[in-house]
């Protein structure tokens, strides 16, 4: 799944000093897909679902991550415009 890019997301944050507020979001919500946190973010449950579904296409884990890029990258710009208020 994304457990990867769960644990990552936050080392990535803490190592660069990020404070990009919808990179914080977005760790929200791949933390929330990825585990079991207290107050999970709505999101992460369908971040969750996307994840398993590309795992039953049957494509090789080079061509699910490649695939799973666009879906953080359109995810990115939607948090981007959610802490924006656009």
């Amino acid at each position: 799944m994304f457990r990867i890019a769960s644990s990552g997301i936050n080392s990535i944050l803490k190592k660069y000093d990020l404070h990009d507020p919808a990179l914080v979001l977005l760790g929200e919500i791949v933390r929330a897909a990825d585990s079991d946190p207290r107050n999970p973010h709505p999101a992460g449950e369908g971040l969750r679902w996307i994840a398993h579904g590309f795992g039953k296409l049957g494509f090789s884990d080079h061509e699910i991550l490649k695939r799973e890029f666009v879906v953080y990258d359109a995810l990115y710009a939607e948090c981007k415009k959610r802490v924006v208020g656009e």
